[in-house]
């Protein structure tokens, strides 16, 4: 409960014994409430409820004097429409048939704790506190009610009856000031029944005691910020359920009541403000209805009325069912009656035992309570909202089946993503001791091939290795899964959303949505957008966590001759992308910073757990997508995060040379050049000056073996600077090198591709091989984007080492020719 509620809520004591109500003060006082007097008998609570207007009693239901406890209550509730709270020392039981014309709001049994006490009083405020707000929503609620021709009745979440309609007093036989605080259930008692077709039969029972058969529907009212404060129930008479075909053009204008300014007047400043917000988001979606409105109240764009669809069930406190409106029964009783049925047989006995504590907490408390709840036996999930209702609960089930799966999707696949990360590195630490085991084995079978047991033992040990290698390629596979579940999304409106969620983690960052077109779709897998999204989202939050600043997320769409400045040159699908950017005002980044942060586990942020994860997987989701990441960043001045993907559904082909830079061909290149059907010995081997870029020191040693027992001449580097030095060194003394080997990976140095970048600057005509344990890399699916005449993918035997320098060679020899 909120502070600024608690101390608006002005309380009366009234009790005969002065210490009693002097403790209770002090306790109330301290939790925050107002006491505005403190009385010793019923006489002088009236003279003091004259003077200090409360908002509710504590009343000791055995007061000396002319009027007890229980018919103070009724006059204050008459006179002055003040609610009480009875304070007694009878069971509760015995008390509520004494006490039930002054209606009391709650009870408190003598002993009683100050917790206790808080407890209640704090409970019956909220309840106070829904009462007035509900109260705010009345206006509006009635303007649309009275061009209707159903009966429409309205109640608050005590059940008694705060607003209902003519047709209303018609059917029930009431008039509106007769129910008014009167509880629906006597106001409109319902039976519900079985047909002989297994249909489910309501029928109401007027004031004069005739039956009715009606069709009803019952759902709550919600305040602007999504609390349940009440009922609004709709009855049709069964056979009379059609519209008058002379009411249809005033029906036809109810629908259009939210948007009159004058029906706007009527409500309160939130629910303006919720109404505002809701049609500025379903704006776009928001079509004339194209059938006679049988229902319009149930059809309008509405804060205040919201679309049926909720299962709704009220109980008592024994667990007996004394309502379920048509969505409960359908969902729990396949359509027949619930009323009078045990709520806890509604669910299996082990999922109604898991939480049974959360079901009974109203009762207990006196508060709202929502927690989600496991419906097994029928595999849904629900997020359940609990209130006190009279001396029962009413409970409201939404659905939310597709979330709980979405988010068990999202978490398979964050963990396939983690997975795939952790599998990538270890398949290139593996096949690097791979390629050792490997080739130490093949050049053991070389030089003792007369030792026939060894050869078969060590014959063995190679296959294992290779069954190995399949492994760790098959690894690689499984954890490349979760594909994009792709679909047309609206994607300002999902925009829109993730944005509300992160607006109130950091209140000094000022949130902005530009979007360029309100009703932009994209074909795009929504739950893995928002991931990459969101991602983009927090790093931008992070980065100004600790100063004021500005974050905008602007979405658009682009023509694919403005992609070519995001990648560089190349020619992007000849289609409309989609565009999004994230941008904030933080402190930037710097170029080497930049430059690292698409590696995978690569964080600036060490002291918040990060896992330096969320840009390789937001790239990892764009390039699933078709599409890529590129970022802008600079140093005071902030960072702007781009994504861009096809806007349509567009089928990729791995290797035309409209995909973008970022997408991966399907199946990494094994080698280019040369006729793999050639007998090796139809080649003519050719001795050449090798270089050598490689930091595994095993691997160095075997490849240098292998080549020199070839008759090559080998140069070993183990760091890109080194290898870059060797290569000038060698122009300079007019021995240049004939080909350069060189690992993709170096741990803390220059690796292949940027090495490889500088040699190309340095002689625009190197020779290269890249080889790697990566075998999903880029420089490996693609080479000669690289400038790599070959790859070698990790782990390889010798002679297949051999093999790939000899068609290199060769292949390069004959162009030269």
């Amino acid at each position: 409960m909120e502070q600024s509620s608690l101390s608006r809520l002005r309380i009366l004591i009234v009790d005969d014994d002065q210490l009693t109500a002097r403790s209770m003060q002090a306790t109330l006082e301290k939790r925050g409430f107002t006491v505005v007097g403190v009385a010793c008998g019923p006489e002088d609570a009236k003279n003091q409820v004259k003077d200090n207007r409360a908002d509710l009693a504590l009343l000791d239901v055995n007061l000396q004097g002319q009027l007890s406890g229980i018919d103070l209550a009724v006059y204050l509730k008459e006179k002055y429409g003040i609610p009480s709270v009875f304070i007694t020392g009878y069971s509760e039981d015995a008390l509520i048939d004494k006490a039930r014309r002054a209606r009391p709001v709650g009870f408190i049994r003598k002993p009683f704790s100050d917790v206790e006490l808080a407890a209640c009083v704090e409970a019956v405020s909220e309840r106070c506190l829904s009462r007035e707000r509900l109260t705010n929503h009345l206006p509006g609620l009635r303007a649309v009610a009275d061009q209707l021709h159903q009966a429409v009745i309205a109640s608050d979440l005590e059940g008694q009856v705060v607003m209902m309609n003519q047709p209303a007093e018609t059917l029930t036989g009431w008039s509106k000031e007769e129910a008014c605080d009167i509880r629906i259930r006597e106001v409109a008692p319902l039976d519900e029944s079985t047909s002989s077709e297994g249909e489910r039969e309501i029928f109401l029972t007027d004031k004069e005691g005739q039956r009715v058969q009606v069709e009803e529907r019952s759902t709550p009212i919600r305040s602007s910020d999504g609390d349940v404060i009440g009922l609004v129930s709709v009855f049709d008479r069964v056979g009379e359920m059609e519209v008058p075909t002379a009411r249809a053009s005033a029906l036809q204008k109810v629908a259009a009541l939210t948007d009159d300014p004058a029906y706007r007047n009527m409500l309160s400043p939130k629910a303006k403000e919720a109404l505002d917000e809701r049609e500025s988001e379903e704006a776009p979606e928001r079509e004339e209805p194209t059938e006679s409105p049988a229902d319009p109240l149930l059809k309008m764009t509405s804060p205040l009325v919201e679309d049926l669809g909720d299962p709704l069930i009220t109980f008592e406190p024994d667990g007996d069912i004394t309502y379920a409106n048509s969505e409960a029964c359908n969902m729990f009783a396949k359509g027949k009656s619930l009323q009078g049925s045990k709520f806890s047989e509604v669910f299996s006995a082990a999922d109604y035992e898991r939480a049974e504590s959360e079901f009974a907490s109203p009762l207990i408390d006196g508060k709202r309570h929502r927690f989600e709840f496991q419906d097994s036996q029928r595999s849904r999930w629900y997020e359940v909202r609990l209130y006190r209702s009279g001396e029962g609960i009413l409970g409201l089930f939404h659905d939310i089946s597709s979330r709980k799966l979405a988010e068990a999707e999202n978490v398979r696949q964050q963990r396939l993503e983690g997975l795939g990360l952790l599998a990538r590195g270890f398949a290139h630490d593996f096949n690097n001791h791979l390629t050792t085991i490997t080739g130490n084995l093949n050049l053991a079978r070389d030089k003792y091939t007369s030792d026939e047991d060894l050869q078969s033992m060590l014959g063995e040990a190679d296959a294992a290795a290779n069954r190995a290698s399949e492994l760790v390629q098959q690894l690689m596979t499984f954890a490349s899964g979760g594909k994009p579940i792709r679909e047309n999304v609206r994607v300002p409106d999902l925009l829109r959303r993730i944005l509300s969620e992160h607006r109130v983690r950091f209140p000094h960052i000022r949130y902005q949505f530009q979007p360029n077109e309100t009703n932009l779709v994209a074909f795009i897998d929504p739950a893995q957008f928002s991931r990459l999204v969101d991602n983009l989202i927090s790093n931008s939050e992070n980065a100004m966590r600790h100063q004021a600043g500005a974050l905008v997320v602007r979405c658009g769409k682009v023509a694919p001759e403005e992609i070519q400045r995001f990648v560089r040159g190349r020619q992007p699908l000849n289609t409309e992308h989609l565009l999004v950017e994230v941008i904030d005002t933080g402190p930037g980044m710097d170029t080497d910073t930049l430059n690292q942060v698409f590696e995978p586990y690569f964080t600036t942020r060490k002291t918040d757990n990060a896992t330096g994860i969320g840009l390789t997987v937001c790239e990892s989701i764009a390039r699933a997508h078709g599409g890529f990441i590129f970022l802008q960043s600079k140093q005071g001045k902030g960072t702007i995060a781009t994504f861009c993907c096809p806007i349509n559904d567009v089928s990729l082909e791995p290797d035309s040379d409209e995909a973008p830079t970022s997408q991966l061909p399907a199946a990494p290149v094994k080698q280019l050049g040369g006729d793999e059907s050639e007998a090796d010995e139809e080649r003519k081997p050719i001795q050449a000056r090798i270089l050598l870029l490689e930091d595994d020191e095993p691997i160095l040693k075997l490849m240098s073996k292998t080549l020199q027992r070839s008759g090559h001449t080998v140069v070993e580097t183990r760091d890109g600077r080194d290898t870059v030095s060797e290569y000038r060194l060698a122009l300079e003394d007019n021995q240049p090198f004939d080909l350069v080997i060189s690992d993709l990976t170096i741990e803390h140095g220059v690796g292949g591709v940027e090495t490889m970048r500088k040699l190309r600057e340095m002689d625009p005509k190197v020779l290269a091989i890249v080889s790697s344990g990566y075998s999903d890399d880029t420089a490996m699916s693609n080479p000669d984007r690289y400038g790599f005449s070959a790859v070698l993918p990790k782990p390889y035997a010798p002679q297949e080492l051999r093999d790939l320098v000899d068609r290199v060679l060769a292949k390069h020899a004959a162009l030269a020719e």
